[in-house]
């Protein structure tokens, strides 16, 4: 909050919405006295229905979204992205800081370069291949085209920002990327992040994604190193799974590479040599082999 309070742009209104906290956040909010902060509480939804919550509340005319865990490292983030509102769809870069049980273990800052243009053809590949499209933090939207098309936040386990960006994509006349970092993304190592966990229910979250990044006037090649990050994602964590037996891990990996799409985005993406050799084990089954082929690599 107080590095959003802190920003060289005053003309904003923070919407907090409080999803079912235990920490007296509403006691802390009130600390600030800020007549731009708009307090929302409510029954713990996740993620989407928190966001969706501040949408409906909205009264501006552009949408940033802050996570609670990150902050802003610079105090002219919403300046720089405001003074490109004349596009549809403006993107800045991340830095990412790594933690491990609360401890810092680094940070990289990274950057979409400075590109500008209308067709989504001409958005560089890197903005879906290093991941751009799959968070809505660092980037400015605008709310008459997230109300006109009736756009939310999809309530599934991970992966809502990725759907609500495919989404909003598909309205956009114009965009650009800025050469900045100035949000600061925090990754959590000791298991707190949804995607840190498994669940055979996420696959369809994928497939999903795919068919709707699949829509949009994209080179599919672009889109198939995309989702091959995803997928291969999704089988390492069935790998991993420490609550699971082995005999369920291979179960669960096995109902993975039987959807659509999977093994053959696996096994037909132009990637490096690694990670295509990881794809091709990973789509053997066999757990074993995956073990030893990691130990290699």
């Amino acid at each position: 909050i107080e590095s959003i309070l802190r920003q060289t742009y005053k003309n904003f209104e923070l919407i907090i919405v409080d999803d079912g906290s235990t920490d007296n956040s509403s006691v802390r909010v009130k600390d600030f006295h800020d007549g731009r902060i708009v307090y929302l509480s409510k029954e713990n939804g996740g993620v989407a229905s928190a966001r969706n919550m501040g949408l409906d509340h909205a009264d501006g005319e552009y949408c940033v979204f802050i996570d609670a865990d990150d902050e802003l490292n610079s105090d002219t983030y919403l300046e720089e992205l405001v003074a490109q509102s004349e596009y549809d769809y403006v993107v800045s870069g991340l830095t990412h800081c790594y933690f491990m049980n609360s401890m810092e273990q680094g940070r990289n800052a990274v950057s979409p370069g400075e590109h500008k243009g209308i067709t989504l053809n001409e958005m560089p590949c890197d903005f879906f291949i290093k991941g751009f499209v799959h968070t809505c933090c660092g980037k400015l939207y605008k709310r008459d085209i997230i109300e006109e098309n009736h756009l939310r936040f999809e309530h599934v386990r991970l992966s809502e920002d990725s759907l609500f960006n495919a989404n909003y994509l598909k309205f956009i006349k114009s965009w650009k990327l800025i050469d900045r970092a100035g949000y600061s993304y925090i990754h959590r190592r000791n298991g707190e992040n949804a995607t840190a966990k498994f669940f055979r229910s996420d696959i369809d979250v994928y497939i999903d994604l795919n068919q709707k990044l699949k829509e949009l006037p994209v080179n599919k090649g672009i889109i198939k190193k995309t989702m091959y990050a995803q997928f291969l994602a999704i089988c390492l964590r069935a790998i991993k799974n420490k609550r699971a037996t082995y005999e369920q891990r291979k179960s669960d990996l096995k109902y993975i590479l039987r959807k659509p799409y999977v093994r053959s985005t696996l096994l037909t993406t132009v990637t490096t040599l690694g990670e295509w050799m990881t794809g091709l084990v990973v789509c053997t089954g066999n757990l074993r082999l995956y073990s030893i082929w990691a130990k290699l690599v």
